[in-house]
């Protein structure tokens, strides 16, 4: 599948980033990975944290690993880096998600203007910050997938890209043990 293809085989108006709703991002994945470097670290990967928008882009990137292996394995580390939740822990939180409106907020959000996306923030329930535990649980359960893209350069010939792939393993191993979203 082409890049355009695969960036654009996704419905990017029902999830965000942390600059709002994700429609900016099949135009940056659809280019040169390289290119996309400072929107992943941006919009998708905040100041450490996930958004709904993380968990399709990671997949996306991951299969894009070959294109540019550094920047692609070092996204995947960050965000495992990003991800890390116990099975206990998970399995209660995966409850509270459950009970929780999680996608009728998300809808809401994805198409209010900006200032009601703040007001949604700052309503009193937790749902909003449930939406980001969702996040994260998706992209944990991505690590099977991640694992398996990432075993493919934990030998390659470049050192740096060698280097990046153990750190992102490293990362991917560890995340399901403890939860660092901010």
């Amino acid at each position: 599948m082409t890049n355009d293809r695969m960036a654009h085989a996704y419905d990017w108006s029902r999830v965000f980033h942390a600059y709002g709703t994700a429609t900016d991002t099949p135009e940056v994945l659809a280019g040169p990975l390289g290119d996309a470097k400072g929107h992943l670290w941006s919009a998708i990967l905040h100041q450490g944290s996930v958004w709904p928008a993380t968990p399709p882009v990671l997949r996306i990137v991951a299969a894009r690993i070959a294109e540019s292996p550094v920047l692609a394995l070092s996204f995947v580390r960050d965000v495992a880096a990003a991800v890390r939740i116990g099975d206990e822990e998970a399995e209660r939180l995966r409850a509270e998600v459950a009970a929780a409106p999680t996608e009728e907020w998300t809808a809401a959000y994805a198409a209010a203007d900006e200032e009601t996306q703040v007001d949604l923030w700052d309503e009193a329930d937790a749902t909003g910050d449930l939406v980001l535990v969702k996040a994260g649980l998706d992209c944990l359960d991505l690590r099977p997938e991640l694992r398996s893209r990432v075993r493919e350069f934990l030998e390659h010939p470049d050192e740096e890209v060698a280097a990046v792939a153990r750190e992102a393993w490293r990362e991917l191993s560890r995340a399901g043990r403890r939860w660092c979203q901010s």
